[in-house]
This record gives C-alpha cells, structure tokens and sequence, in this order.
C-alpha cells in the first residue's frame, strides 16, 4: 500500500505556502508570495481562498494548485525569471501525481514522471549539499521528502510484482492500492459512530456502501469542473469513465526501463539549466577536494636537509601524481564546458 497522491499533494502546498523554509533551487526560490500575486491576477485559475486563508485539509485547492491550468497561466506570465523555482516544483510534482490519477496513459509514461520527481529530488539535495546551504532551510520537509520517496518507491515496487509475477494477466491499478480508499472509508464510519468498534463496523457496513456510493456519485459530477468547489476531501478513486484495462495490463518495461530512467535524468537536467545549475559540472565539483581537508606540510618539513634518495624520490612522485591529478581535473573541467 502506497500513500494517497493527494495526501502529497497537500504537503507540498503546506511547503509552499508556510514560509518556515525558503525553497532554494539553482538561483531562484519558490515561495508563497509569488502563488498569491498569481492569485490576484485576471482570470487566475486559483480562488483567493487556495491561497489566503487556506484549508489545508483541501484536497481540490492542492490539485487546483499543481494543475495543468495554473502552470499555463504562470508559465504565460511576463518576468517569471524570478518565479522559476515555483514553476519546476510546479511542473515536476503536478506530472508525477497527474499521471497517478490518470486511468489512460501507459505504465512507461507513468514511470517516466515519477522518476522525473525522484532524480529532481535527488539532483536538488546535491545542489544545496555541494553549494554548502543549510538542509534543514532550503529544502522541503523530512515529511515531505519521506512521502516523495514512498510514492515512487511504492509504484515502482507494484510495476515490477505485477510484471513478474502476473505476466499482464491482471491491470495494474495503482490508485487502488493507495491509502485514499482506506481513509474514505474510516472517515466515512466515523459520521456515524464516533468512536466504533470492530462490532459497530460490521454493523454499519450496509449503510457504509450505501454512503460512500452516494458520494462517489456526487463527486463524479462535481469533478468535470476545472474550478471545483472547497470540500477538504475529496476521493476520486471510484471516478472510472475513461479507464482502459487493456492499457493498464501492458508491462513492456524490461527492454525500455534503461531508456526511461536516462530520459527522465535528461529532463531534470534541463529542468535544472533554467535555473543556472549544470548537473556535469556540479558533479565533478563533488569530486574536487575540500581545501580545508588538506593538511599542508611543516616548515620544518620543508627546510630538511635529508639526503635520503628514497624519501626524495617519494616526495618527487607525490608531487608529480598531485600534478597530474589537478591537469585531469581542469581537463575534465573544460570537456564538460564545451
């Protein structure tokens, strides 16, 4: 069981939106600020509501907010230099969950963006770790980094169980197998007995089916509107009018899963060259010594007057190797340049 991909939704809205972190990425930042002057804009797919004042336990606010409407209306904006931080995170974690709740695409295109998400995670935390900020500042949260890692690890552990040992005999419906149904269902129980017991449920389980059919029903209509209205939960797993079980049953993933995964680190990369970080050079910069790390040589040692031919031919290919090592270095440097 995998969590709910609006559970992760929220919490990278709660990032976003509470300020106790300044998401730095490359030589951009992403903020609240910028999503509420966003808001205030004509025409703004986002209420004033998802943004000031917000419920966080809104799950229409969070999936208004990383939707493909708002991205086009700010990636349209004038100036958004300034707003390219907001616009990545946007961007790769509203691809990721998309492709989670879409019932049409294919397993190579789902897999595709969640490993867009999980090597701009990781290709983030290298920045910040080689350019010496403060993790606990510039990053979003444990929590949310914990969810992240869940979702992809949890997918990509379902894709290769079906794959193997189902043989395509069976879809893989991914949203099922998520923590949404579980949560829809215990909330749904407890508007009717508070506090149940195991008793009260089995007792209550005529009505519960009745309940949450209804519901389902009533989000299904509700759900064809680009601007849905603020209802905290909202649960779409039972929304399957455009589900294609025969797409969902094709797992012909062990001749592309190489090319996937390099596609994916292509994407990041240039997602990451908007933002002024070369991964080539940001990687060899991993490689480079720390200075404070070196420990120079005593003066003493320097003025010594041994005549001992092995310590200076010791000495003489120590120097020569770190000579070496410093001319590969730069050329590496300059190759990755060009």
């Amino acid at each position: 069981m995998v969590q709910d991909s609006k559970h992760v939704l929220k919490t990278f809205q709660n990032n976003l939106f509470l300020g106790t972190h300044l998401l730095t990425i490359g030589d951009s930042v992403a903020g609240y600020c910028h999503i509420l002057n966003l808001s205030h804009e004509p025409n703004s797919p986002l209420y004033k509501r998802d943004v000031e004042h917000l419920d966080h336990q809104d799950d229409n606010a969070a999936t208004q907010l990383f939707s493909a409407n708002f991205f086009e209306f700010a990636s349209q904006k004038k100036n958004h230099k300034g707003r390219m931080g907001d616009l990545l995170i946007l961007f790769v974690v509203g691809e990721a969950i998309n492709a989670y709740q879409n019932w049409t695409i294919d397993h190579e295109e789902y897999l595709l963006a969640l490993l867009q998400l999980h090597y701009f995670i990781d290709t983030w935390l290298l920045f910040l770790s080689t350019m010496d900020y403060l993790l606990s500042m510039h990053i979003i949260s444990c929590d949310a980094l914990d969810i992240t890692k869940t979702i992809v690890e949890g997918y990509i552990g379902l894709l290769f169980v079906f794959h193997d040992t189902l043989y395509g005999t069976e879809p893989l419906m991914s949203w099922l197998y998520s923590t949404e149904a579980c949560e829809h269902v215990f909330r749904s129980a407890r508007q009717i007995v508070p506090d149940f017991l195991y008793l009260d449920f089995l007792h209550m389980a005529p009505k519960l089916h009745i309940k949450i059919y209804q519901e389902n029903l009533c989000m299904a209509q509700t759900a064809v509107n680009s601007r849905l209205p603020a209802t905290r939960y909202t649960h779409t797993y039972f929304h399957m009018a455009e589900l294609d079980l025969t797409n969902l049953s094709k797992f012909s993933l062990s001749s592309h899963i190489d090319y996937i995964a390099c596609q994916a680190m292509e994407d990041v990369q240039n997602l990451f060259f908007l933002v002024g970080v070369n991964i080539a050079q940001l990687t060899l910069l991993c490689m480079l010594p720390n200075p404070l790390d070196i420990e120079l040589p005593t003066i003493s040692s320097w003025c010594s007057d041994s005549d001992d031919p092995t310590q200076e031919n010791f000495e003489a290919s120590q120097l020569l190797s770190l000579t070496n090592h410093a001319n590969n270095l730069q050329l590496s440097w300059e190759g990755s340049s060009i």
